[in-house]
């Protein structure tokens, strides 16, 4: 058997008729990750820190769409 388990949808939230949520074997949770002042915080931080490696011609981290 087997199921899969959401937590991100591409509207947030979706609404309460999405048809994910029929599903016999599908599990939602809400996506609350980046919500908290704290979460905010490091984000932010994060993406100011990898700007200036990228600008100064350092390794560029967490970056989907540039090749390793």
């Amino acid at each position: 058997m087997s199921g899969v388990a959401l937590d991100v949808f591409e509207k947030e939230p979706p609404g309460a008729g999405h048809r994910l949520f029929k599903h016999p074997r599908a599990v939602f949770s809400p996506h609350l990750g980046g919500q908290t002042v704290d979460a905010q915080r490091r984000v932010a931080t994060d993406v100011a820190e990898s700007i200036g490696l990228a600008l100064s011609g350092g390794e560029i981290r967490d970056a989907v769409n540039v090749p390793g």
